[in-house]
């Protein structure tokens, strides 16, 4: 899960321990269950998953090539886990089922940072899509049970001390045991602090009053909202004790907390009074203050509706006024699924009142600014000069949902079932939504909702405030503004700095850590819309002057219903387009576009902007900013010049095609004839992702990439990111693309849900694209073809090219002194005739001179099958005694050189390579972080420990360091005989007070492990087995080189932390069944 990341192995186990026990006193038969697998066999475990499970009673969590590992979670009745060889499986321990942000917003109300109004979201099933829910009656029957343990646990004491037993965090056998040799170990400091931080917690939480009588509850798709308001007689950390239930409920996976505040992403600071008419406009448009070109043209909207949620507007505004001068008929909020829409009505067509279903009368009114700056224009025939202040899209209609009574902006409605429904049920496919949750970063069930009605209605796309909350720093970005799915919007400065970032946008990265918000910026800064009458006027053209990012949303919003507009009108896209285009005349034959296409087309319009601002009240500093996407500015600021051709105005190809459709592991490649450097060669995909579990880390699911490749075969990824997993949106701009022939690839790797994934793309260039060489039909792909890097393509177009087979072979060049001994050393593959084949030299990375990554450098070398080549390190340049501690090391486990052993002989075959030569045996050094293999402080030796293997002539043959890792195995080829092992760990001890450990063994099975300071023993290399002994089991743990840190370590804190628990519980036992776990 999100939570508990700073836990350590042996609580990890007792989580799990604890669980299977209370599983095991009880009757309940209803399970959560999380299975994990290599990427590769995802498949496999899907297969065996519907064996088990029922058909919709499991989702995947998480797939990644990166970290090899696909999981699911499941909701089983299933009483005992499964295990195979390919997979392993785990009961979720309820403790972890309890998000971190639960903790985060008690204390947050505790200090009075938010108000004292509170949601905690409680996931049921699977926690998405319905799924797991095994009737209907469950959310019902979870809410009843949950709030009479509620209740007995007020009036009940000896029920009360049973729920503290049975609960983790206040167990007292869990931390006892706990407690037992943890108080002496200094690298459990951390761990240790955070389990007596939730034991305290959770024990005062036990021992509260809490009255949950006035508790709102909303029965949602798959999850339970319970809204509850802090008071005297409710203290916040009563939604501990409601946490503590909820996790121990049946078929509950994961509780969650935030703030009920919603906040529209406007404020006060920002209001001035101006009355000038201001650029915004304009600069969408073209990019300038001026130029208004598609206005000219008059897209303006006609025929199209946008949705918005928000405080409500003023209809009898001049801007918004219906030609009859009344006001829409009003939806009272319990009609919300039978709304009144009345198409006749110029502006206003739809008004569900779910608050009072009025405006705010006091100078200043946050939706009438946000419905006039998209859509708004003047009616007054009177007042001709306000027509300067006309929104964006000023013949569009608008809907409003209304969820703010006279400025007490109420929470805002279930999204899926509530909020949206009304205005796509009236045509709305765009919908602006100015308002988040301050300061919750997190996925929501709001996030969730957008995600899963953009996915379940295709034509549809939600816009969305990033926040005003970039003073504050990353991950800033509010929910719902973190859906993956959704558009994210950023607001700029004020003219004339528009190409800057304003300093209280919002800037990511979310709470995925990888995904990049906002999506884009559009101006949000001192910008001047229509304004609400006085409290004395029937009507009115007043207009006023707001900032922040809620007024770039509707900017944004209004920008797409051009897009959407251009497309679908045939006075645009028709008129202008390639004849020769699949997508020319109709985008979509007898349908509208796909809210992909929309979300593509702005991303693709983005221009990148120079700098972000900082305040006085700002925690970052002014930053310059480079090539986009990045967490301040996206993919840049909308400019639709970029996007949309009009013959002699804006001349550049436009390519489109709408609904394409990829399977697993096959591709499409677009040829594009470039024959003008003067215009860029952009590509753009965006495809609307599978909803995902709240509690992920990397919400992605299907992952596709784009791969833009020149004339000259040189390759350029999209995002600027080889094998981009976390986004589902890839992005490449060639500046000045060389005159000829470029492919864009579109590849899917192996899809997490269904059998195919549908994307968008836009292509535009001064060419155009030969649809008659481009692969209408995806073709077939292998594993090894997606997410690859320089080395690895490069080896794949040769070995495409001809007859002969081809092996990429890594290897890793080390050196203890930080790169500042490789010097006059040389790495060489020689072919038999002695030719070279590859060179390589260790290359320091200045940027981080004398740092860990200075120690190892890796290099890869494309080489012909069934050859015999000899791996050599020419050490005869080395100055005196700096090669002594010099390695270069492969996959190919006979292949180890170092000054002692200088060369070695090579061959592959079959995609494998050779293992030690004859009369040769193989001898593994596998060294730990520490003699007790906690990995969590100790992590790597830093060569203040090392080993050495000497022969019968005390010669030093071998030696090694823990570099890199908590774990590393050295492989040599050694001549049978006698050695000396030694360990020497003098200054780690001193240093550390901890002793090194490392475990010799040889090829016939025989070890022998070596732990503290100067220890050393005699090893017989394959002969008779001298030192026997019984830590066989530590050499279960890696049977494989280990190179580098793990991304897993980095990226997926969720999962590694979730099948850590089975790992360790499985630690001693067979080799395969932890090969499939993550580290």
């Amino acid at each position: 899960m999100r939570s508990h990341r700073m836990l350590d192995d042996d609580t990890l186990q007792a989580l799990v321990e604890h669980e299977e026990q209370l599983v095991s006193d009880s009757d309940t038969t209803s399970r959560v269950i999380l299975s994990c697998t290599k990427y590769a066999k995802s498949r496999a475990l899907e297969a065996h998953l519907r064996s088990t499970a029922d058909e919709n009673g499991f989702h995947p969590v998480l797939f990644s090539r990166a970290a090899d590992r696909a999981c699911f979670i499941s909701h089983s009745t299933q009483p005992v886990v499964s295990q195979s060889a390919d997979f392993s499986s785990v009961i979720v321990p309820h403790a972890m089922k309890i998000d971190d942000t639960v903790h985060w917003t008690a204390d947050q109300i505790t200090r009075g940072s938010v108000g004292t109004d509170y949601v905690v979201e409680i996931a049921l099933g699977v926690g998405v899509m319905g799924k797991g829910i095994v009737d209907k009656s469950m959310h019902e029957l979870t809410s009843q049970s949950m709030f009479t343990r509620l209740r007995a646990l007020q009036s009940n004491s000896a029920m009360r001390e049973q729920h503290a037993e049975n609960f983790f965090w206040t167990s007292t056998r869990s931390m006892q045991r706990l407690d037992v040799g943890h108080e002496d170990r200094k690298s459990l400091r951390d761990s240790v602090r955070y389990r007596r931080s939730m034991q305290k917690r959770y024990s005062a939480a036990m021992h509260l009053n809490c009255d949950f009588s006035a508790a709102e509850v909303v029965s949602l798709q798959s999850h339970i909202s319970v809204s509850i308001s802090a008071t005297a007689s409710h203290s916040p950390e009563c939604m501990l004790q409601l946490a503590s239930v909820a996790s121990m409920l049946p078929g509950v996976s994961h509780v969650s907390a935030h703030t009920r505040e919603i906040s529209l992403e406007s404020s006060s600071e920002y209001y001035v009074n101006a009355s000038a008419p201001t650029d915004q406009n304009a600069y969408v448009q073209s990019g300038s203050s001026l130029a208004t070109p598609y206005a000219d043209i008059n897209l303006d909207g006609s025929g199209y509706i946008l949705g918005m949620i928000d405080s409500g507007l003023d209809d009898l505004s001049c801007f918004l006024i219906d030609y009859s001068g009344t006001p829409t008929t009003r939806t009272p909020a319990d009609e919300y699924a039978n709304p009144i829409t009345e198409y006749y009505r110029r502006k206003v067509i739809q008004y569900v009142a779910w608050a009072d279903g009025e405006p705010a009368l006091h100078g200043y009114d946050h939706g009438t600014w946000c419905g006039g700056a998209s859509v708004g224009k003047c009616n007054d025939t009177d007042n001709a000069a306000a027509s300067a202040y006309n929104g964006l899209a000023s013949n569009a209609q608008i809907t409003m949902f209304d969820v703010d009574a006279n400025d007490n902006f109420l929470n805002v409605p279930s999204l899926y079932n509530i909020a949206l429904p009304p205005a796509y049920s009236a045509g709305a496919r765009v919908h602006s939504n100015s308002w988040g949750t301050p300061g919750i970063n997190t996925y929501t069930t709001k996030a969730l909702d957008v995600d899963q009605f953009m996915y379940e209605n295709t034509d549809f796309l939600f816009v969305v405030a990033a926040g005003n909350d970039g003073r504050t720093g990353y991950t800033s970005v509010h929910s719902p503004g973190v859906s993956k799915n959704a558009l994210t919007v950023g607001a700029s400065a004020a003219a004339p700095n528009h190409d800057m970032v304003v300093y209280f946008s919002s800037i990511g990265y979310n709470y995925d850590q990888h995904m990049i918000k906002p999506n884009i910026v559009t101006p949000g800064t001192s910008l001047m819309s229509a304004g609400v009458r006085n409290e004395n006027e029937t009507t009115s053209c007043n207009v006023q002057d707001s900032s922040g990012t809620s007024m770039a949303t509707p900017m944004a919003a209004g920008a797409a219903i051009l897009i959407r507009q251009y497309f679908e009108n045939t006075s645009y896209w028709a008129s202008f387009c390639d004849p020769s285009y699949r997508s020319c005349p109709a985008v979509v034959d007898g349908e509208g576009i796909s809210g992909a296409l929309l979300k593509a087309a702005m991303i693709h319009s983005g221009e990148g902007m120079t700098g972000a601002m900082t305040s006085s009240t700002s925690v970052l500093p002014a930053t310059n900013l480079t090539t986009p996407p990045d967490r301040y500015q996206g993919w840049g600021q909308v400019q639709l010049t970029n996007l949309l051709p009009i013959p002699g105005v804006v001349d550049l190809d436009l390519y489109v095609a709408d609904y394409e459709t990829l399977q697993s592991l096959t591709q499409r490649t677009y040829v594009v004839d470039v024959t003008s450097s003067a215009t860029p060669l952009r590509a753009t995909i965006v495809w609307i992702d599978p909803v995902n579990v709240m509690w992920s880390t990397k919400n992605l699911l299907n992952d596709l990439d784009l791969i833009v490749t020149s004339p000259l075969g040189n390759v350029t990824y999209g995002n600027n990111i080889k094998g981009d997993e976390f986004n589902p949106v890839e992005r490449v701009v060639i500046e000045e693309p060389m005159v000829g022939q470029w492919s864009v690839e579109v590849v899917a790797n192996s899809l997490a849900v269904g059998d195919n994934q549908k994307y968008s793309i836009v292509i535009t260039s001064g060419g155009s694209v030969q649809e008659t060489e481009t692969n209408i039909n995806p073709i077939p792909v292998s594993t090894d073809d997606v997410l690859v890097d320089d080395e690895t393509e490069t080896c794949m177009r040769k070995q495409h090219s001809g007859e002969s087979a081809f092996q990429l072979v890594r290897f890793q060049l080390e050196d203890w002194d930080a790169g500042n001994s490789w010097r006059g050393l040389y790495f060489t593959v020689l072919h038999s005739d002695g030719s070279e084949a590859f060179n390589c030299t260790f290359i320091q990375n200045n940027v981080t001179d004398n740092s860990v990554d200075n120690r190892v450098y890796q290099c890869a070398a494309c080489l012909e099958e069934d050859e015999t080549y000899t791996a050599y390190l020419d050490t005869s340049a080395a100055f005196k005694n700096q090669a002594q501690y010099i390695k270069v090391s492969s996959q190919c486990s006979g292949v180890f050189l170092s000054k002692q052993q200088e060369q070695m002989a090579m061959t592959l075959s079959n995609g494998k390579c050779n293992a030690c030569p004859e009369g040769s045996t193989e001898l593994q050094a596998l060294m730990y972080a520490n003699v007790t293999d906690d990995d969590s402080a100790d992590y790597t030796w830093y060569g203040q420990a090392y080993y050495t293997v000497t022969d019968s002539d005390d010669t030093v043959v071998a030696a090694g360091t823990l570099l890199v890792s908590d774990e590393q195995a050295d492989r040599y080829c050694l001549p049978e005989g006698l050695y000396t092992l030694s360990l020497y760990d003098d200054e780690l001890y001193t240093n550390r007070l901890k002793h090194a450990k490392v475990v010799f063994s040889a090829a016939n099975s025989s070890s022998v492990t070596l732990t503290g300071t100067s220890s050393e023993t005699k090893f017989d290399l394959g002969g008779v087995d001298v030192n026997k002994n019984d830590d066989d089991d530590d050499l279960t743990k890696s049977t494989e080189f280990i190179v580098g840190i793990s991304v897993a370590a980095a990226v997926l804190c969720l999962v590694c932390t979730a099948v850590s628990w089975w790992t360790i519980k499985r630690r001693k036992e067979s080799a395969s069944a932890r090969e499939n776990l993550l580290p």
